[in-house]
């Protein structure tokens, strides 16, 4: 279509400009898709400032999403998108990464205590779960560590840590 056709035809150039933006819109979406299968960064490479869309389009929907006390959005990859080990990430009000949190690490694997520990307390040291079975002993929680190891956590009728294991 010549400059001369897009004057008597207005409605060509919007069909080609609405079908140019399916396909880049199409395009994009293959790259998310891609891309939120496997992250390509790990924690300890998020900057501070780092951008929410950044890190959503880099790493893929997370595993949870929560709120602090102070209203700050959290996002924690726990799963399958945490090749480094399990990791909170915490926004500030502009959508910017403030804080990169390892979770599952032995120092907070160290914190938790046979008998005291509660099940909130569990979630906000080590993340979610990654699986959780009721069996006659209590409700067990199974956190995946880097590595392909795990923790095994029971929690007893009073909702504390009744037992440990998979604890290096």
């Amino acid at each position: 279509m010549d400059s001369d056709d897009s004057a008597r035809f207005p409605g060509m150039r919007l069909h080609k400009s609405v079908a140019e933006g399916v396909r880049q819109a199409a395009a994009f979406a293959l790259l998310a898709a891609l891309l939120g299968a496997e992250p390509s960064w790990a924690v300890d490479e998020v900057a501070p400032g780092t951008a929410m869309a950044s890190v959503r389009f880099s790493s893929g929907i997370p595993d949870a999403i929560r709120f602090d006390s102070a209203g700050r959005q959290a996002w924690e990859y726990t799963g399958r998108g945490a090749p480094s080990g399990a990791y909170r990430l915490t926004f500030d009000a502009k959508g910017a990464v403030s804080e990169a949190i390892p979770l599952r690490t032995p120092e907070r694997l160290a914190r938790v205590r046979t008998g005291e520990t509660t099940g909130v307390e569990l979630v906000e040291l080590l993340g979610e779960p990654g699986r959780i079975t009721v069996t006659e002993a209590g409700a067990v929680w199974l956190f995946p560590r880097a590595g392909g190891k795990s923790v095994v956590v029971t929690l007893g009728a009073d909702r504390r840590v009744k037992s440990l294991s998979g604890f290096d």
